[in-house]
């Protein structure tokens, strides 16, 4: 009995183990799964509608696991060649390009089956680029054409505080013949809108203040670039005080850092290869959460993006120039979990997707297309 019960305490302990070995590793199966499962994205292209078959705003989602695009939405406004998404709250503002006359900031309800709730002019010529500050409060759009207009946003509507036009050139005889305002980013650092002037190779630096209990924005600063630039994007480092302005006119990137108050010029990097030499059209330029690596966008001659690797300094370094396996790439954008980059190939009308190796941030062309005419924009949902 006694060698009965020695042989049963075994087989328990046996059977106990045996249980809790593949219930483990039945628990690691699921946590491998989930941790792998990737969300459906939702993104948002502008386009140019002038000259076109595009309808205007496209809203789409994005299965990574199949590379599969469901067109969602479709919304119908003229050339809305830029745009912003207040994701709290599924606002869209968007810009049409047009003549002064014609030129309108809008903004839409995407949870009310994308409702047009206003539209305002733009206060200036062909309006490009259009930001909304981190903290809802305001509303930055550049006209092209030479001024930047700012708007206040409040309950759910927009009010025009006020615009700002530029005059000056630079040294190009077609593209810097006047102030060509091509954006408006805030950092994340000061909470300030830093405004290019691709036509005179100036950065226009503007506060928001509320010190006065009334929404205001003030000029604060002038940053002055190499002649013959052409700024026309910038990014910020996520933890250093650096900016890295794209010039278009001259394909480089001005990296400057803030000491003692003031912007400091640290590097001026180009983002093509050795060899090229033909016309610049750089167009976008982007930098991950972590500031670990950064990517820019080339247009005309070149139709390519360049990875950069960032230093713990903040120095870049480049490490790859990628064809963009099509033609002007006026935008892209990196995925909410940074996976993946999609290009918007304006001249050869569709989108172009690449997987990003988050360890080492490399590109592959995943051979996933997306066909759309003229596309200018690519605006992810966080």
């Amino acid at each position: 009995m006694a060698a009965f019960r020695s042989l049963l305490t075994i087989f328990n302990k046996m059977k106990n183990r045996f249980l809790n070995t593949y219930i483990g590793v039945f628990i690691g199966l699921l946590i491998a799964v989930k941790g792998n499962a990737q969300e459906n994205f939702v993104f948002y292209v502008g386009t140019y509608t002038e000259g076109t078959s595009s309808d205007g705003i496209y809203g789409y989602e994005f299965t990574p696991g199949s590379l599969e695009f469901k067109l969602r939405s479709t919304i119908k406004t003229p050339n809305p060649s830029f745009l912003a998404l207040d994701s709290t709250r599924n606002f869209l503002f968007v810009v049409n390009e047009l003549s002064e006359e014609d030129s309108k900031v809008r903004l839409f309800d995407l949870k009310n089956n994308s409702k047009e709730l206003q539209s305002l002019p733009s206060y200036g010529a062909s309006p490009c680029h259009v930001s909304l500050h981190p903290d809802k409060s305001v509303l930055a759009v550049s006209n092209y054409m030479g001024s930047i207009s700012f708007y206040s946003f409040a309950s759910s509507a927009l009010t025009h505080l006020k615009s700002f036009p530029f005059k000056g050139s630079s040294v190009h005889p077609s593209r810097q013949e006047q102030s060509h305002v091509h954006s408006a980013f805030v950092s994340p650092h000061d909470g300030n809108f830093y405004v290019q002037d691709l036509g005179t190779d100036k950065i226009y630096v503007f506060e928001v203040s509320s010190k006065s209990h009334e929404l205001e924005v003030i000029e604060k600063e002038v940053v002055e670039l190499p002649k013959g630039s052409g700024p026309r994007h910038v990014v910020f480092h996520p933890e250093l005080n650096h900016m890295y302005v794209l010039g278009e006119l001259d394909g480089k990137i001005v990296h400057l850092k803030k000491e003692a108050g003031k912007w400091e010029r640290v590097e001026v990097v180009d983002i093509n290869s050795e060899e090229f030499k033909g016309e610049n059209g750089a167009a976008e330029i982007r930098i991950t959460s972590s500031g670990s690596d950064l990517y820019a966008s080339n247009r005309l001659d070149a139709e390519t993006i360049t990875h950069f690797g960032v230093n713990k300094d903040g120095t870049i370094k480049k490490k790859q120039v990628y064809s963009v396996s099509g033609s002007g790439p006026r935008s892209f954008a990196l995925s909410p979990d940074e996976r993946f980059l999609i290009v918007a190939n304006q001249l050869s009308n569709e989108l172009v997707v690449f997987d990003r190796d988050k360890k080492d941030g490399s590109l592959k062309d995943t051979k996933a297309r997306v066909k759309i005419p003229s596309p200018t924009c690519v605006v992810f949902a966080p």
